[in-house]
């Protein structure tokens, strides 16, 4: 009898060594596919469950309302790519706000970077209209991450809106009519 106990456990620590290997295995397999495109995952805020209500603008942006600190919850198992852009811009609005974007937006009514993540900030009623074009928009995203990588090396947030304009502006759409900073 005390072979095959010792035998059992043995068994069970293999297992253990090997199902715990696994975990490692698939935990930094997570973290590689979250880092996805090579942006910063930072403190991500939670997603709300279920939408405080949902409408569709008349330019036919989709939107959802969430209370105020929660993410949509159309965020689910979205990128951190995507969630960390979403959090930039509710954080910073005033800094996006300066921000153009060229994806064409601009003909759907968004006034900058800012409006295809924010639909409009109800903060002070406690509640956030989020617009979900950003959600599926690669240029949206990249001129978002652009601006946060910018206000990383402390460049100043005219230095960030000539970069955009340089590197979007030759082959993007029509920009949306965001100010200059420092101009209003």
């Amino acid at each position: 009898m005390g072979g095959s106990d010792g035998r059992k456990r043995g068994g069970r620590r293999k297992v253990s060594a090997v199902l715990a290997a696994l975990a490692v295995g698939g935990l930094a397999a997570a973290g590689a596919f979250l880092a996805g495109r090579g942006g910063d995952t930072g403190d991500l805020w939670p997603v709300a469950r279920v939408p405080l209500e949902e409408y569709v603008t008349e330019a036919g942006d989709p939107v959802e309302v969430a209370a105020a600190g929660q993410l949509p919850s159309f965020l689910v198992g979205a990128p951190a790519y995507v969630r960390s852009a979403y959090q930039f811009a509710l954080m910073n609005p005033d800094k996006l706000r300066y921000i153009p974007c060229y994806c064409g937006c601009a003909r759907m009514g968004h006034g900058s970077n800012l409006s295809c993540y924010v639909a409009r900030d109800e903060r002070a009623q406690g509640r956030v209209a989020w617009n979900q074009h950003g959600l599926h928009c690669d240029m949206c995203l990249d001129i978002t991450h652009d601006v946060m990588k910018g206000l990383a090396r402390g460049k100043s947030l005219q230095q960030i809106r000539d970069e955009i304009d340089r590197k979007y502006g030759p082959g993007g759409d029509v920009p949306t009519p965001s100010p200059y900073p420092g101009s209003s």
